[in-house]
């Protein structure tokens, strides 16, 4: 039984550290995106877009991630002006 536990336990350690870096993997590209000033040369996002990335950033904390998306690329994301889904980028 004990054995089948540590087992469980490996298994959810690996799907956890997987789900963290697909999330790592899709908040980085939208990093590079909306900071690119030649790609987003208004360095803005909509509403809709911002609410996806905090809860893709909501999801990767809980899963442990840490480190390099919170010292380089939260702050740059906070610095993205919001502007409203119809308005020009």
């Amino acid at each position: 039984m004990e054995r089948y536990e540590a087992r469980l336990e490996t298994m959810e350690e690996t799907n956890r550290r997987r789900e963290c870096n697909k999330l790592r993997d899709r908040l980085l590209q939208s990093y590079r995106y909306y900071t690119n000033s030649s790609m987003n040369p208004s360095l803005s996002w909509t509403h809709m877009e911002a609410e996806a990335f905090w809860g893709l950033f909501r999801d990767y904390e809980e899963a442990g991630g840490n480190g390099y998306m919170h010292t380089v690329v939260q702050p740059a994301m906070e610095k993205l002006r919001v502007r409203e889904c119809g308005e020009e980028a």
